[in-house]
């Protein structure tokens, strides 16, 4: 768990230095049930389509999608999405989800369990500790969804073998271009883009 705490700081330092206007994602609790609610009705959907497929893992998808979509809508698109029972007012959330995640399912990255769980709850603590005096500073950013979301989608691309490099090296050398695409992908998706 020290090691874990170690990368996190880590990560944090290297990419926490731009600051973003959030205008979608979805934050606590709202953004919780979001993720648990999708997640299970992703595993339903897919089970009998992922168990023909040996290289597909669908607890990853389902985790990576769940997650990307909560990022890139707002409370008022679930509101939507509960009175029309429908996803069709996030489609392209959606889409896009489903084929970053697609492709990530399949590869050998992305943290899963208790590893992904401690390395996205340590990773929002410390950035939302790191930056929270900056932030004050700012009427219009909402540091806890740039956390949650650069968090996840750093989970999302490396391996528990990048954890281990990164706990033993006390560097985050080794997935440079992971940090980076998910820091460009948090303020784009913070600004709506």
């Amino acid at each position: 768990m020290r090691s874990v705490s170690v990368l996190i700081a880590l990560i944090l330092t290297a990419v926490m230095s731009t600051w973003v206007v959030a205008q979608t994602g979805l934050t606590g609790s709202t953004r919780d049930n979001f993720v648990k609610g999708a997640i299970g009705s992703c595993i339903r959907v897919n089970k009998a389509v992922a168990a023909k497929l040996s290289d597909f893992n669908l607890e990853k998808y389902c985790g990576c999608y769940a997650n990307r979509v909560a990022d890139q809508i707002s409370p008022k698109d679930v509101e939507a999405m509960a009175s029309t029972n429908s996803v069709a007012g996030i489609q392209a959330q959606v889409d896009s989800a489903k084929t970053v995640c697609g492709k990530a399912a399949r590869a050998q990255t992305g943290l899963t369990g208790s590893t992904r769980d401690n390395f996205v709850k340590g990773a929002i603590g410390s950035c939302v500790r790191v930056n929270k005096a900056d932030a004050a500073k700012l009427s219009d950013f909402n540091l806890e969804k740039y956390c949650g979301c650069y968090a996840n989608r750093v989970a999302d691309q490396i391996s528990s073998d990048d954890v281990e490099a990164m706990a033993s090296t006390h560097s985050v050398a080794g997935i440079q271009a992971q940090v980076d695409s998910a820091k460009a992908a948090c303020e784009k998706a913070a600004r709506g883009q």
